[in-house]
């Protein structure tokens, strides 16, 4: 919807495109901020042959560089696109991530998301967030400030069961022990990267 104030005056600056509900877009003028326009960003990546073995759980690492290669590309571009629209930061943003590993073996990873500014900023490059309009609206109530966004991934190999662990199991209510291990290990080299990302930041948290 298309949206104007005052009573009738004719708009004379940029006009800004959003993905921001009503609600969303009243709450963050309550506590100054502005929205500038959508902004995006990509990075399409070509995923190169790895080899895992297949009778051990094991990161592939090949693949995780790659999803943070496609990321660091993305958000670089999204940044310098809110800079360039006069941004201070992001909100509502979406990351999508496509891994295509047919004849291609392609690896795309798109941002998108709602370029907003504010007088109270300070300069610097634009912050990420996929905060929503609410949800910012509270945490600036609250006196708290977006500081950017942190990222952890990890794309992770299960071993494989042999045929006769598999044959064994089929009728039985029994816990996959690989599986249990696969997600243990991979959740925590996740998560251990995004702490990671967070250092140095001057962050208090993650949200």
């Amino acid at each position: 919807r298309c949206l104007a104030t005052g009573q009738g005056e004719r708009h004379q600056g940029r006009r800004f495109s959003s993905d921001l509900s009503v609600d969303e877009a009243v709450l963050l003028k309550e506590v100054g901020y502005e929205p500038r326009g959508l902004v995006i960003g990509c990075g399409v990546y070509h995923i190169g042959i790895q080899y895992q073995n297949w009778s051990n759980n094991e990161e592939m690492t090949g693949l995780t560089q790659v999803m943070y290669a496609a990321r660091a590309d993305a958000i670089r571009r999204m940044q310098t696109h809110a800079a360039k629209i006069g941004a201070h930061g992001v909100i509502g943003l979406k990351l999508e991530v496509r891994i295509d590993r047919g004849s291609e073996h392609l690896a795309e990873f798109v941002a998108l998301g709602t370029a907003v500014a504010t007088t109270a900023a300070r300069p610097g490059r634009p912050w990420l967030s996929d905060l929503s309009g609410q949800d910012l609206y509270l945490l600036v109530r609250a006196g708290y400030t977006p500081v950017d966004l942190a990222f952890g991934a990890c794309v992770y190999h299960i071993a494989h069961q042999g045929l006769s662990t598999w044959v064994g199991q089929a009728t039985q209510n029994v816990e996959l022990s690989n599986y249990t291990a696969a997600l243990y290990e991979a959740r925590e080299l996740a998560m251990t990267r995004m702490q990671e990302e967070v250092r140095g930041t001057g962050a208090l948290g993650v949200v």
